[in-house]
C-alpha cells in the first residue's frame, strides 16, 4: 500500500511535536514538516508526487496560512490537492478560508488523544466526494460531533 503523505506547516513547535506524535502509530502515514511558508511551498513546486494532504496552521511569520494557500490554489496542478487549515485562531471567517480554496478548517485539539481522532477522521475523509457546505466546513472539537 502507497503511503498517505502529508505536508504539515507550523512554525509551533509544540504543535508540531503533538501533531507527529499523533500520527505516529498511523500505518502507511508519512508526514513532511515545514516550520517556513516559502521552504514548503518551493518544496511543493519540487515534489514529483503531489502530497494527499496539507495541513496548514494560518499564524505563520511572514507568510500567513491565508496567503499561503492563495498561492497555491492558482496552480492547476494542486487543485485537487486536500488543503486543511489546523489552526487555534482564525474560525470567525470561514467564508473567507473556504473562497480561497480550503477544505476543511479543524480547530486545533489541545489533547493528544484528540488529535489522533481528529487526524484519523480527516485521513479517512474522501476529499474528492466532500464538499464543505457553511455547517460542515469547521470542525470544532471530535467529541462534539453529530453521530
Amino acid at each position: 500500500m502507497e503511503k498517505y503523505r502529508v505536508f504539515y506547516l507550523d512554525d509551533d513547535r509544540d504543535d508540531i511535536e503533538l501533531f507527529l506524535a499523533a500520527t505516529e502509530n498511523f500505518n502507511n502515514v508519512q508526514v513532511i514538516v515545514f516550520t517556513d511558508s516559502n521552504s514548503m511551498i518551493k518544496n511543493l513546486h519540487l515534489v514529483k508526487k503531489i502530497p494527499n494532504a496539507l495541513f496548514v496552521d494560518i499564524n505563520m511569520p511572514t507568510i500567513s496560512g491565508y496567503d499561503v494557500i492563495k498561492e497555491i490554489r492558482v496552480y492547476d496542478r494542486y487543485s485537487e490537492m486536500p488543503i486543511v487549515i489546523l489552526s487555534a485562531m482564525g474560525y470567525g471567517d470561514l467564508d473567507r478560508f473556504r473562497s480561497i480554496g480550503a477544505n476543511y478548517f479543524v480547530v486545533k485539539p489541545v489533547t493528544l488523544d484528540k488529535l489522533r481522532r481528529t487526524l484519523r477522521l480527516v485521513f479517512d475523509m474522501d476529499f474528492k466526494a466532500f464538499v464543505a457546505k457553511k455547517d460542515d466546513f469547521v470542525l470544532r472539537d471530535i467529541d462534539t460531533m453529530a453521530s
